[in-house]
C-alpha cells in the first residue's frame, strides 16, 4: 500500500483555509507596521504645527490600521486554529483507517507503546507544520517583499539594507542555531519517546509489577527517563534563549544601521526629515515578524521526522484482496494443502493441512499446545495470510475476499478475549449494534449464565474495566460465548471456549452452546477433550500437520496423541 500520496492528499485538505489564514496573518502584521508608521508620521508632523487639514488623513489612517490589526489578527487566529484542528482530526482518522487493516500481521514488529506514541505524539507534532513552520515563513516572506518595495520607493539604499538584515534574521541565524541545537532536539525526542513507551509498559504491566514487587524498579525507570527528558529540554532551551538574545541584538543593530543611513540621506536632502523617525520604526516593527523564524528549522525537522514515523508504520503492504468478483454462494469451508509460517525463513507452523467443513457440520481441531490450532483460526479470519495452499469459502479463495467481508461470516470466541472499558451490555452489543436488552437476557437464560450476570453489582450495566479486569476468567469466557452467539454468524469459531471454567460448569455451558448452535457450522479448537464425542469429526494436529481424523470412538483406540490428551485429563 502506497500511503505517501494519500498523506499528501490529507495535507491538502485544509490548504485553502490555511492559505487564507496566512494571508490574514500577513494583513495583521502589515496593519501593525502601517499603524506604527502613520502614528509616527502624525506625531512627528504635528510637532511642526502644520494646518489641521494636513493631519486629517493620517488621523483616519491611524484609526483604520488600529481596528484592522485587531480584526485581521482575530480572524487569522480563529481560522488557523480551526483549520488546524480539523486537519488533525482528519489526519487521525486517516491514520487509524490505514492502521486497522495492518493488525496483527504487519504490526507485530511494533510495540503497542510505539504505536500509541505515533498515534498521539507524532500526529500532534504535525500541528506545528502550519502554525510554526508554514505560516511564519509565508508571513515573513510577504512582509519582506512588501516593505522592500515600499522602502525602495523612498531610498533604495535603505531597502537593500533592510533586505540584508531580513535575510540575516530570517535565514542565516535560524539555520545556524538549528545546527547548534539539532543534537539537543534529537536527545529530547528520544527521551520523550522513551518516557512514553515506559509509561505505557508500566500501565499495561502494573498487575505483574505488583505481584513480583517491581513497582519501585518501574518508578526508578520512569524517573530516569523523566530526568533525561528534563535535561535535554534544559539544554535545548538554554541554546534557544541565546538565539533569541542574538536575534534581538541584530534587530537593534538593524535599527541603528537604518538610522545612520537615514540621517545621512536626510542631510543630503534625499529624504524628508519626518522619514528619519518613520522608516526605521516601521522596519523595527516589521522585523518582529521574524522572531518565530528562529524555531522554524526545529519544528520543520520534528514534523518531517513525525511524518517519516507515521509513514513507516502504515506504508507496509497490508493483506489485500486480489482483483476478483467472486462472492461466496454458501458457507462450505475447505482447506487444501495449507502452509503458513510467520517469518520468511522460519519453520512452517502449518504444513499441508487439509479438511472440509460443510454447512451445519461440527468439527473439532485438537492437539497439543503449539500444534498450530490458534494460528489456523487467525488465517480463517484473514488476520494473517497463508503463503501456500488454499482456503475456500463458498467456492471463493479466501485471499480474494476483503477481510471485512470474510469476518462477517464468522463469530469468534478467541483464546485471549478482549473487552472494552464499558458496561456488560455495551460489550455484548458490539456483536449486534442496536440489540435490545431483552434479547440479550433471553439468550443469557438459555445459556444458563443469566444468573451469573445478574449477580454482578449492577447487572448488565456493570462496568467491567479495561480488558474486563473486574471479571473472573470464567465470567469473561461466558460473556465471550454469549457475544459470539449474539452475532448470528453462520460459522462459529471457538478457541478454548471454556477456559477458566471448572469441568462441571464447562461441560454444562458447552452442551448449552451446542444446543444454541444447532444448524450453524462449528469449528472447535481445543486441547481439552470436552464433549468431543458429540463432534461430527475430530482432526488431530501435531507440529502443524494433520496426523489423524475421525470420530471419537475411532480415534481413541488408534491415535496415540488423541488418546494421550484424553488420558491426561483423567477421562480414559
Amino acid at each position: 500500500m502506497n500511503s505517501a500520496p494519500d498523506f499528501k492528499a490529507i495535507l491538502k485538505l485544509c490548504l485553502p483555509e490555511l492559505a487564507l489564514a496566512a494571508f490574514l496573518g500577513f494583513l495583521a502584521v502589515a496593519s501593525n507596521v502601517g499603524l506604527i508608521g502613520t502614528a509616527t508620521w502624525l506625531i512627528a508632523t504635528a510637532a511642526l504645527h502644520p494646518p489641521f487639514g494636513d493631519l486629517f488623513l493620517a488621523t483616519v489612517a491611524v484609526r483604520f490600521f488600529g481596528v484592522a490589526r485587531a480584526i485581521f489578527r482575530y480572524a487569522e487566529r480563529y481560522l488557523a486554529h480551526d483549520a488546524t484542528f480539523r486537519w488533525l482530526a482528519r489526519l487521525r482518522s486517516w491514520f487509524y483507517a490505514r492502521l486497522e487493516p495492518l493488525a496483527p500481521a504487519v504490526l507485530h514488529p511494533f510495540s503497542s507503546a510505539g504505536l500509541l506514541s505515533t498515534l498521539v505524539n507524532d500526529v500532534q507534532a504535525l500541528e506545528n507544520l502550519y502554525l510554526r513552520v508554514l505560516a511564519p515563513g509565508w508571513i515573513a516572506l510577504g512582509m519582506a517583499l512588501s516593505l522592500f518595495a515600499f522602502l525602495f520607493c523612498f531610498a533604495p539604499l535603505l531597502a537593500w539594507l533592510f533586505l540584508f538584515f531580513a535575510l540575516l534574521l530570517g535565514a542565516v541565524l535560524p539555520i545556524f542555531f538549528h545546527l547548534l541545537t539539532r543534537r539537543r532536539s534529537a536527545e529530547e525526542s528520544w527521551a520523550r519517546n522513551g518516557l512514553t513507551t515506559t509509561l505505557v509498559e508500566v500501565a499495561e504491566g502494573l498487575r505483574e509489577a505488583l505481584v513480583f514487587d517491581l513497582v519501585a524498579r518501574m518508578e526508578r525507570k520512569v524517573a530516569a527517563w523523566r530526568r533525561k527528558l528534563n535535561r535535554a529540554r534544559y539544554r535545548r532551551g538554554g541554546l534557544e534563549i541565546w538565539a533569541e538574545v542574538v536575534s534581538d541584538l541584530f534587530s537593534r543593530l538593524a535599527l541603528v544601521s537604518l538610522l545612520v543611513v537615514a540621517v545621512v540621506l536626510v542631510q543630503r536632502g534625499a529624504l524628508p526629515g519626518v522619514a528619519l523617525a518613520v522608516l526605521p520604526l516601521m522596519v523595527l516593527t516589521a522585523l518582529e515578524a521574524w522572531g518565530p523564524l528562529l524555531l522554524v528549522p526545529r519544528h520543520y525537522r520534528e514534523s518531517r521526522e513525525a511524518t517519516a514515523r507515521i509513514l513507516e508504520v502504515i506504508s507496509a503492504p497490508s493483506p489485500s484482496p486480489s482483483a476478483s468478483s467472486c462472492r461466496p454462494d454458501d458457507i462450505y469451508l475447505r482447506l487444501e494443502n495449507l502452509r503458513f509460517r510467520y517469518l520468511p525463513e522460519g519453520p512452517w507452523v502449518l504444513d499441508g493441512v487439509e479438511f472440509d467443513l460443510p454447512p451445519g457440520r461440527k468439527v473439532a481441531l485438537v492437539g497439543p499446545s503449539g500444534a498450530g490450532k490458534s494460528t489456523l483460526l487467525n488465517l480463517l479470519l484473514r488476520l494473517w495470510d497463508y503463503q501456500e495452499g488454499h482456503i475456500y469459502l463458498g467456492g471463493c479463495e479466501l485471499r480474494s475476499l476483503p477481510p471485512e467481508e470474510v469476518q462477517r461470516w464468522f463469530a469468534v470466541v478467541p483464546q485471549q478475549v478482549y473487552f472494552f472499558n464499558a458496561t456488560v451490555r455495551e460489550n455484548l452489543a458490539l456483536a449486534r449494534p442496536g440489540i435490545e436488552l431483552a434479547e440479550i437476557e433471553r439468550l443469557a437464560r438459555e445459556l444458563g449464565i443469566h444468573r451469573h450476570l445478574l449477580s454482578l453489582p449492577q447487572g448488565f450495566e456493570t462496568p467491567i474495566g479495561d480488558r474486563g479486569f473486574m471479571l473472573s476468567g470464567g465470567e469473561r469466557q461466558r460473556l465471550a460465548i454469549l457475544r459470539a452467539l449474539l452475532k448470528n454468524a453462520p460459522i462459529l469459531l471457538l478457541d478454548e471456549p471454556t477456559a477458566g471454567l471448572d469441568p462441571v460448569s464447562a461441560r454444562d455451558l458447552f452442551y448449552r452452546l451446542l444446543e444454541k448452535a444447532e444448524g450453524r457450522t462449528l469449528l472447535l479448537i481445543t486441547h481439552r477433550p470436552l464433549a468431543l464425542e458429540l463432534m461430527d469429526e475430530i482432526v488431530v494436529l501435531d507440529r502443524g500437520r494433520v496426523v489423524d481424523r475421525g470420530k471419537h470412538c475411532e480415534l481413541l483406540p488408534r491415535c496415540s496423541i488423541y488418546r494421550h490428551l484424553w488420558e491426561r485429563h483423567g477421562l480414559a
